[in-house]
């Protein structure tokens, strides 16, 4: 089975999780990352939830607007909730699944007080456009509006030539098994101002708790359930498990469309582990980056003529922490997903909903139609990208995905999908 995401996990990784740590890993990591960020300075946490809970809670905003996309990570929705304020969804722009700038400005009120601004699937949002909104807004209302970017898809993304990190307030990161890199779970802020990630951190160091002795054994067994659970014996076992019985939920489902919250341990500091094993990921970042746009450009190459998927024009300055594409109106998508995974294929469909019309959003807060996010919520696919996957494995899935294609349309033909490189 070729799993659609797969983190890169080996004897380093599994060593520096076994070995003690120190307590100085934890400040040793934020200053690499922020440095690899091209930011002054950084802040962790257990989630990347966490860390955008805390910049409210400091800041002390409460009872504001928050504006969020409509298609995004329901945690972060989740944390913009739990720190007592008001998400405000926006729709997005289907070229690139990241918030229609066209809205925003209309969006904003004089409760606004947060901008978060996502940078969905790897692919960068116009910050420089959404820096001069922002700051009109700013300027109409007379009080000021943070810019957070979400860069939990996005490490290191560019736009302008410029990292999307150095506009804006704080950059959002997050680094569970699922992300660029990893330190099993953690998250981190970084920022361009020390005394605004001096204030993050105070507030951290004064409300959080460490982690206890059972906690790093659990993170050390999390560990080496993942080293199984994506071996190539292992990971077959757990794509049938997950598929056929609800044994391992709680290890894989991370959210209930009924219920907001935020996970029990939230307020607890990240371990000199995980920062001792997230370091070591960030050291390799860049092979990581190479070899993501490699396989998207290997993608893109070979699908570009296909009609029954929809994809984002190829764009230099993105990460690529997914492959995504849009089924073509009439494919029913669990369908798609089965037959791929009768081929030995794993296809994912994250971001599978739309924020404003959950359950528990609904019923609490109203929004504007979102068309866009609730279109690419039924549409979208993930396409199997990870650095470790060979180029026989990518070669396969593009076989599987041609011989789908003829087998619905028979003769090839040119279609409005083309990929433009840029």
């Amino acid at each position: 089975m070729i799993p659609r995401f797969k983190p890169t996990l080996g004897w380093q990784e599994l060593k520096s999780i076994l070995l003690p740590s120190q307590a100085d890993n934890i400040e040793q990591f934020e200053q690499a990352f922020a440095q690899a960020m091209g930011q002054k300075d950084a802040v962790a946490f257990p989630y990347g939830r966490s860390a955008l809970w805390t910049f409210l809670k400091a800041l002390d905003i409460k009872e504001a607007e928050i504006i969020v996309p409509a298609y995004t990570c329901v945690v972060v929705a989740h944390a913009i909730v739990l720190s007592h304020n008001i998400p405000k969804f926006v729709d997005i722009d289907l070229e690139n699944f990241n918030l229609n700038l066209d809205l925003l400005e209309a969006a904003i009120t004089p409760k606004t007080k947060v901008v978060v601004a996502t940078h969905l699937f790897g692919f960068p949002l116009d910050v420089q456009t959404l820096k001069q909104i922002v700051l009109k807004a700013e300027q109409r209302f007379g009080n000021k509006i943070w810019i957070i970017q979400d860069c939990a898809h996005s490490f290191r993304a560019t736009h302008q030539g410029k990292l999307v990190t150095q506009v804006g307030d704080a950059s959002l990161f997050g680094l569970n098994v699922a992300k660029y890199i990893t330190s099993l779970s953690g998250g981190m802020l970084s920022f361009s101002d020390l005394s605004l990630a001096d204030k993050v951190r105070q507030y951290r160091d004064q409300t959080f708790i460490p982690s206890t002795l059972t906690s790093l054994c659990l993170r050390r067994s999390y560990f080496l359930a993942n080293l199984f659970a994506f071996s190539n014996w292992g990971y077959p076992l757990i794509h049938w498990l997950i598929n056929n019985t609800a044994f391992i939920d709680s290890f894989v489902k991370y959210y209930d469309e009924s219920i907001i919250n935020l996970p029990k341990d939230f307020q607890r500091f990240l371990m000199p582990v995980e920062a001792s094993l997230g370091q070591l990921q960030l050291e390799k970042l860049s092979n990581f980056e190479f070899r993501r746009r490699e396989i998207a450009q290997k993608y893109y190459r070979a699908l570009r003529d296909i009609n029954h998927l929809i994809i984002p024009p190829y764009n230099n300055n993105a990460t690529y922490s997914h492959f995504v594409a849009l089924l073509a109106p009439g494919i029913e998508r669990e369908q798609y997903i089965t037959n791929f995974a009768k081929a030995g294929i794993e296809i994912g469909y994250k971001l599978e909903y739309c924020l404003p019309v959950m359950k528990s959003y609904a019923q609490r807060y109203h929004s504007a139609p979102c068309p866009n996010a609730l279109e690419a919520s039924r549409r979208i696919i993930n396409l199997p990208i990870a650095p470790s996957l060979r180029d026989s494995q990518i070669e396969k899935v593009i076989q599987v995905i041609q011989n789908y294609e003829l087998s619905q349309y028979r003769v090839p033909t040119s279609s409005n999908n083309r990929v433009t490189m840029q």
